[in-house]
Order: C-alpha cells, then structure tokens, then sequence
C-alpha cells in the first residue's frame, strides 16, 4: 500500500468494534412460537448463546487502515472527492479475500494545518479540513468505507 501510493506511513488495525444487524427471522423472542403451515412449532428462543435486540457487537469483520503524516495535498486526494479515493478502494477490494468492513484514518502533519481561508474551496472544506483551534490531537478523520 505504502509503495504504491508512496506513502510514509501506513498502519492496519484489525479486530476493529462493529455492530451487525441481525435479520429479523433470526431474532430471538421469548414466549413466541413460529408458525409453519398453520402449524406451531416451537419457540425461537434457546437459552445459551442468547441475544437481546436487532445487532450484535463483532470483533472479526472489521478493520481500520490509517494513513498518517499527510501533506495537505495528499490528505485531499485520499478525501471521498479526490483522486485516490478510488483507486485505494478498489486496491483493498482486491487484495482482500473476503469482503470486510473497514474504515480509512487519514491523518495530516502536524505542521500542514493551515488556516481556513473564505472563497477557497481546498482549505474550507468543513468536516473534512477545517478544525476549531489549536486541535489537542493531530487532525485527521475516518471514513467509513465500507460497513
């Protein structure tokens, strides 16, 4: 990844938090019973491996790519709108064996946060590259790529 983009520094964090929807026919309920040809059978819900709701937390279908210490001109290439957004994606798509969800980290420099400026669309995109103060952390965002 960090040879065919030439970037310094690129890490990935597996194990990453999520939660999956669980599809409606196999949520468990307590004191229900399906029905099948008019007919009843038993109750959905067996006690063990037992699950309240519509999702469940997972831990092994997602992971998080960071880029870090972008140049300002990278860091908007790697934005949804710029033009390795895409290429990224369909590099990872292809590399994975399976599908799994996964998030993209880009971090700037330190020393590329530069004032928002009124009229120019590069540096006054909000949510992706203006930040309020002097940020405590370094300033980056996480795109949710695919969930």
């Amino acid at each position: 990844m960090s040879h065919c983009f030439d970037l310094s520094e690129v890490t990935l964090q597996n194990w990453q938090r999520r939660k999956v929807d669980i599809e409606p026919d196999q949520q468990n309920s307590l004191g229900s019973y399906s029905l099948k040809n008019g007919e009843k059978l038993a109750g959905r819900s067996v006690l063990g491996n037992f699950v309240l709701g519509t999702r469940v937390p997972d831990l092994s279908g997602k992971f998080q790519l960071s880029i870090t210490s972008l140049t300002r001109k990278q860091f908007l290439s790697f934005l949804p709108s710029g033009e390795n957004f895409l290429p990224l994606t369909m590099f990872v798509s292809f590399i994975l064996r399976d599908q799994l969800a996964w998030d993209l980290h880009l971090g700037l420099a330190p020393e590329q946060v530069g004032a928002m400026r009124l009229g120019d669309n590069k540096s006054a995109l909000l949510g992706w590259t203006s930040f309020l103060g002097t940020p405590e952390e370094r300033p980056s965002v996480t795109i949710r790529v695919r969930s």
